[in-house]
């Protein structure tokens, strides 16, 4: 049988197999690299994150230079046309990527993979054992220790959500820090946060707007 050309995959199997390539600059990527998105009878797309989904598939980098021209790429490689703009497609990828954190982070949690607070984590991370670091954005100056803003710098660490919210994770009313114990799991865990952190601005009228290692939006002079 000869071997099928590149087309919007039919289903999940494949994206978990196969190289693909970006719908908007052509260039190759792994699946986790990428992100599916899937054609509803409606002739708009949403993200599938897990790539789980069956249906229609294509996939773009999570980057604003393919996401600008998502709704373009996405009609050619579906053969109809998209009616998402580029500007939706962001805000329902930033959108399914917080809810995609969050319950990353309740899977940590389960599995006695993350550590609470400032010392033990510190302590986790000295070790080499605490892969990645969240801090609350309305965490303290005080929390931000010397070993903490290294890591921030080296880009280990990020603030991400309020102290109510890392909280939740854990399950105490405020938490101000949280490692991540496992090296994948902290991968997937900042590259959602860097797709929750995107925002329509960056792909409207040209406008450009870089995200610091701090978490919070720069824009360019």
């Amino acid at each position: 049988m000869a071997a099928r050309g590149r087309t919007p995959s039919d289903g999940p199997s494949a994206a978990r197999t196969r190289v693909r390539a970006c719908a908007a600059c052509q260039k190759p990527g792994e699946p986790d690299e990428l992100v599916r998105w899937v054609l509803g009878p409606d002739g708009h797309v949403v993200p599938d994150l897990g790539a789980r989904a069956f249906g229609r598939g294509a996939w773009l980098h999570p980057a604003p230079d393919c996401l600008r021209k998502a709704q373009s790429a996405l009609s050619r490689s579906f053969r109809t046309q998209v009616l998402t703009s580029a500007e939706e497609a962001v805000q329902l990828l930033s959108e399914a990527a917080g809810v995609q954190v969050g319950r990353l982070l309740g899977q940590a949690k389960r599995q006695g993979l993350l550590s609470e607070g400032g010392t033990l984590t510190e302590e986790a991370y000295q070790e080499g054992r605490a892969s990645a670091i969240l801090v609350a954005a309305d965490a303290g100056r005080a929390t931000l220790k010397p070993w903490l803003e290294r890591a921030i710098e080296a880009g280990r660490a990020r603030i991400w959500g309020t102290k109510d919210e890392l909280g939740r994770f854990w399950g105490r009313p405020e938490v101000a820090v949280l490692g991540i114990l496992d090296q994948r799991l902290a991968k997937r865990v900042f590259g959602g946060i860097a797709m929750a952190l995107l925002a329509p601005e960056q792909v409207s009228r040209g406008k450009r707007i870089e995200t610091s290692d701090r978490g919070l939006a720069t824009e360019d002079e």
